[in-house]
């Protein structure tokens, strides 16, 4: 999850803390705070502070970081979210005087020409729609992705998509890498999808949002995922 920094993160000697909403966190930390049914990350970062005693050293920089967490990881505020206290600390960011049409613009409704237009072709394209089972799929080559000069983050946001469309209750993305194939998978209501990711892409995360990975050529993870489809109920 940390990316680049996790081979200088593993050559650190020193104490380890661990803050963070997925499920099941690696060992190896002297501190773990683990709160899966957290909305965010920055939710359990936001309630360490307020227990450490320390808020009043939250200026506006650190309530804007917290905010972009907090919306960034419950889709603006559309999941994960029931729990009041999601909303109370929300609140108490936007009280150090953080501008949220800004930061909303600038996270979630900012996007590159060659995104946008990468979008529009999945979309347009390459959308396949199981309406027997509620699921839709895109699936996008590195072919494909080079097409339309991708760039890391391009692809953000593509998953929801076609959950606006009435009678799509689960939605998965296929990501093609160069030696593996990234999933994600997204939902509404009670269509879990973190049992999928988990059970056969070796991934996780919550009841409407997760992901994982496959190492197999686009077309075999395709054929997995078609195969994942058909065995889920169908739509009363």
């Amino acid at each position: 999850r940390i990316d680049k920094l996790g081979a200088e993160f593993e050559r650190l000697r020193v104490p380890r803390v661990l803050i963070d909403h997925h499920l099941n966190p690696a060992p190896g930390f002297d501190v773990a705070i683990s709160m899966p049914q957290a909305s965010s990350t920055c939710e359990l970062v936001y309630r360490t502070v307020m227990q450490l005693g320390l808020l009043r050293y939250l200026d506006r920089t650190v309530a804007e970081n917290l905010f972009v967490g907090l919306m960034t990881d419950t889709g603006n505020f559309s999941y994960s979210c029931d729990d009041p206290e999601v909303w109370e600390i929300a609140s108490e960011l936007l009280r150090k005087g953080i501008d949220r049409d800004e930061l909303y613009k600038k996270a979630m409704n900012t996007f590159s020409e060659s995104s946008l237009r990468l979008q529009g072709y999945a979309v347009a394209q390459k959308m396949q729609i199981n309406p027997e089972r509620g699921v839709a799929l895109i699936s996008l080559s590195q072919q494909e992705l080079k097409q339309f000069n991708y760039r890391k983050g391009d692809t953000e946001g593509l998953v929801n998509k076609p959950l606006a469309i009435p009678g799509v209750r689960r939605s998965i993305f296929l990501r093609e890498d160069a030696d593996k194939v990234k999933v994600s998978m997204r939902s509404v209501g009670d269509f879990a999808v973190d049992g999928l990711c988990h059970d056969y892409f070796g991934g996780g995360g919550h009841k409407n949002a997760a992901g994982g990975e496959m190492k197999a050529p686009l077309q075999q993870v395709e054929e997995k995922v078609g195969e994942i489809i058909a065995s889920l109920p169908t739509l009363v």
